[in-house]
């Protein structure tokens, strides 16, 4: 057999499989977007960041804060609020990460160099995604389909303010807070 043959028979073979996985992993489902109540806005615990998305700092963080997490001693959701996105790699981007508190949870003690963060919201517009972490889009995708749904509900979404919930491999939240109804009137 000659090896244009072979190439005929393996890459549709190859192609095949690799669409199959894709699609077992949730790379063809839709994140959904929903109006959403927030009981008593949004308590955060963690670290703040300001600095370049390559800066090695952030990762340290980030490691960090997951650890604790992972070993239960962050209760809540593993969450990063970005608070103001780079436009280029070498901007500046400034993030909370940590985790979302349950409502009705407080931690007895923060962990050394940690701090609380509160966002006010009574409502958000929720994107979700249940998919393995390996096809998920970026979370930039989410926001824009939040800034979609907002524009086409007519709804005004706080600036500057984005939270990125991360529930383990298999589902992903963004959030964008609205804006309070006293604050629009």
């Amino acid at each position: 057999m000659s090896f244009r043959k072979i190439l005929l028979i393996v890459i549709p073979i190859v192609l095949v499989v690799a669409t199959l996985i894709y699609w077992q992993l949730g790379g063809f489902r839709e994140a959904q977007a929903e109006l959403v109540e927030v009981e008593g806005g949004y308590t955060l615990v963690g670290k703040h960041y300001l600095g370049t998305l390559q800066h090695p700092s952030l990762q340290e963080i980030l490691d960090e804060v997951g650890q604790r997490w992972e070993r239960g001693e962050l209760p809540g959701v593993l969450t990063v609020a970005v608070i103001q996105e780079p436009v280029t790699d070498k901007d500046t981007v400034e993030q909370f990460i940590g985790v979302l508190l349950p409502a009705a949870e407080s931690l007895k003690q923060l962990p050394q160099g940690y701090e609380i963060m509160q966002v006010e919201a009574q409502k958000a517009i929720r994107v979700s995604l249940d998919a393995h972490s390996s096809v998920w889009p970026t979370p930039d995708k989410l926001r824009q389909k939040a800034e979609d749904y907002a524009r086409e509900n007519n709804i005004k979404i706080q600036p500057r303010m984005l939270l990125e919930k991360y529930y383990g491999p298999g589902r992903l939240e963004v959030e964008l807070p609205l804006v309070s109804v006293s604050a629009q009137q």
